[in-house]
């Protein structure tokens, strides 16, 4: 736009930007509100451009320097890189997508498994979920608090159900449940971070910033794992543990071997916290697959 026809108000939000080429408010920049098919191709290619930049160099930086985005984003320097939320969401969308795609078995191959029939055969249907004279389980499970009544109905009816069906509909749920249980992770993983560092007086907000991107490098790890044989899946794993670990050295700053023993004790807080967010998972998914 010439400086003759320059608007001396934003079309946007309509404050005074004078001569400026952009909005000191709201960043819009100062363009005809009408554009020809070239300029609007040459916002469209810009964007794009932007956001694959943006893309790239986030995706090295969070694989080769553990920490790195972390400690860029606490300083300030942000519009370089996408937004730690953001590029969580869009790790673990990509793995929950790619995993109900390429993943014919599920989260359980077999819901129904018990000694020889198991050994024998994987897809044997005959034994029941509860078995007729487990009235002692049946009656336990009616005394659960809130969703006693519930479980009991579910537990009935999926006696009646055959073994395929019956993984095929709790597969379908998980596949629903899991990532929110997933995503309760973060910021429980993020409370646990801000106890092991209570000293370092960082506020939760930073801790939660870096169990973000700890947990997007994780998922940009599960991703080809659902294509690799398991050696391959064990080694992916290992390097994540690495990963977590190198982290916490250069975001806290702490020597090795007091970093090395906060990750421990993150380490087993973690895997009880993933143990229930699990069985919380398997739990709302009967309560709430249809059967």
């Amino acid at each position: 736009m010439s400086e003759s026809n320059r608007q001396e108000r934003c079309l946007n939000c309509e404050t005074n930007v004078g001569l400026a080429r952009f909005c000191p408010e709201c960043g819009q920049e100062q363009t005809e509100p009408v554009h020809s098919v070239r300029e609007l191709l040459g916002h469209f290619f810009d964007d794009v451009l932007s956001l694959d930049s943006r893309v790239v160099r986030t995706l090295k930086a969070l694989v080769t320097r553990p920490g790195f985005l972390t400690n860029e984003y606490i300083r300030g320097r942000q519009v370089s890189y996408v937004r730690p939320l953001r590029l969580y969401l869009a790790m673990s969308l990509l793995y929950f997508l790619l995993f109900a795609w390429f993943n014919d078995e599920g989260f359980v191959r077999n819901v129904r498994t018990t000694g020889s029939s198991a050994a024998s055969d994987s897809t044997q249907v005959e034994t029941p979920v509860v078995a007729d004279d487990d009235s002692g389980v049946l009656e336990a499970i009616g005394k659960v608090p809130i969703v006693g009544s519930r479980l009991l109905e579910r537990s009935r009816r999926l006696e009646t159900m055959e073994n395929d069906e019956l993984s095929e509909v709790f597969n379908d749920a998980m596949s629903e449940n899991l990532p929110k249980g997933v995503f309760l992770l973060v910021p429980a993983f993020a409370l646990v971070l801000r106890g092991v560092y209570v000293r370092s007086k960082r506020r939760y907000a930073e801790h939660f910033v870096f169990a973000l991107h700890v947990h997007a490098f994780a998922f940009l790890m599960f991703i080809p794992g659902i294509f690799v044989p398991d050696p391959v899946g064990m080694v992916l794993s290992l390097a994540i543990v690495v990963y977590v670990l190198v982290s916490m050295k250069r975001v806290y700053k702490q020597g090795f071997p007091k970093t090395f023993t906060k990750f421990v004790g993150l380490a087993v807080s973690y895997l009880l916290l993933l143990m229930l967010a699990f069985i919380g998972t398997a739990l709302v998914s009967i309560l709430t697959m249809s059967v």
